[in-house]
């Protein structure tokens, strides 16, 4: 099994990004053959606080529905908690951390990508799950693979209802090879 943790802010009106980004990455993995499943940690929190979704992707069925306390994988979506190490400091050595930041940040024990996604989505007047889903997209494929961007386009469909527009498309694309240009170069 393998865990992918999306950090953000809950919103009012429950149109959280990072959740979102979670459901969406969630069915992507599906598609591609995996069992996934996305948990939220109790209840949700107050619009404005911290908080995160975990998506538990494994080759076969879960037995439970525990909520796994590390991450091969962390995704920070809100630029203000790009913090190293990332709230609860959950990730498994080897793991990877993607930070929505416009700073450089870099890890000596932690493999990092810090790049500023939400500037990658503006430039394509895209809307931000996309960028965040190809930084996951990047960093699940140095973790395990097999998922892949028309498994993530699919779910998006799926999960919002509506087709990914071709900005979402670029946007998606561009943040997969800033990432991995970002993992490779730390």
């Amino acid at each position: 099994m393998r865990v992918v943790c999306f950090h953000g802010r809950r919103e009012i009106g429950g149109e959280d990004l990072f959740l979102n980004a979670a459901r969406i990455f969630a069915g992507a993995a599906n598609r591609a053959g995996f069992s996934a499943q996305v948990r939220t940690p109790g209840f949700p929190s107050p619009p404005g606080s911290p908080d995160r979704a975990v998506v538990k992707i494994s080759r076969d069925q879960f037995a439970d529905l525990a909520i796994p306390a590390e991450y091969d994988l962390e995704i920070v979506c809100d630029p203000l908690l790009a913090v190293v190490p990332p709230m609860g400091n959950a990730l498994k050595p080897g793991g990877v951390l993607v930070l929505n930041t416009q700073n450089v940040i870099q890890g000596r024990e932690i493999r990092i990508a810090s790049l500023d996604l939400d500037a990658i989505a503006s430039e394509h007047a895209a809307t931000p799950e996309a960028t965040h889903l190809g930084a996951a997209l990047a960093g699940w494929e140095t973790t395990d693979g097999g998922i892949s961007t028309q498994n993530v386009i699919e779910a998006y469909m799926e999960i919002s209802g509506e087709p990914m527009q071709e900005a979402d498309e670029e946007a998606l694309s561009e943040a997969v090879s800033a990432t991995q240009r970002a993992l490779n170069s730390g």
